[in-house]
């Protein structure tokens, strides 16, 4: 028997044998109704992802080294692993997870992060300081909203 997949309210649902069974979805894949798979089109594990919703660009950490956080913690330091710069109006690919926002020193960035069933938005203002580092969990996507050099 052949499975197929129906979206059912941002689930995917795969049938398989006459089994219904849901396949965890990363909050883009629920949006678009698609699911993320692997090369034998079996379904990935969701990923983090980092949306850049303004015209200047920003930068995406990959690894999130503390041991405690959840989406939306800040952290001074607790970041490691490869940077990517992630351009105006762009996102960090599908298929790569990227932990980390960066906002830099003396800037202020307005970030609204997604998961399933919950979305909030927090405000980080780095004027007078360092560069602080926001954590973006697997099943989560991050969207910077505004940023601008200075105060908030």
């Amino acid at each position: 028997m052949r499975s197929r997949s129906t979206v059912i309210t941002g689930t995917v649902m795969t049938l398989a044998f006459g089994v219904l069974s849901p396949v965890p979805m990363n909050a883009a894949a629920a949006a678009t109704g698609t699911a993320v798979t692997d090369a034998a089109g079996t379904s990935a594990a969701p990923l983090s992802r980092i949306h850049n919703r303004t015209n200047i660009a920003i930068t995406a950490r990959k690894d999130w080294t503390c041991s405690t956080g959840t989406t939306g913690s800040s952290s001074t330091g607790c970041v490691g692993g490869a940077s990517r710069t992630v351009a105006a109006y762009d996102k960090t690919p599908l298929t790569e997870d990227w932990d980390v926002v960066q906002v830099d020193a003396g800037w202020c960035y307005k970030i609204k992060f997604v998961i399933p069933f919950k979305e909030w938005t927090l405000t980080f203002n780095q004027v007078g300081q360092g560069n602080r580092y926001v954590k973006v969990e697997d099943h989560a996507d991050a969207y910077v909203t505004s940023q601008k050099a200075g105060s908030c």
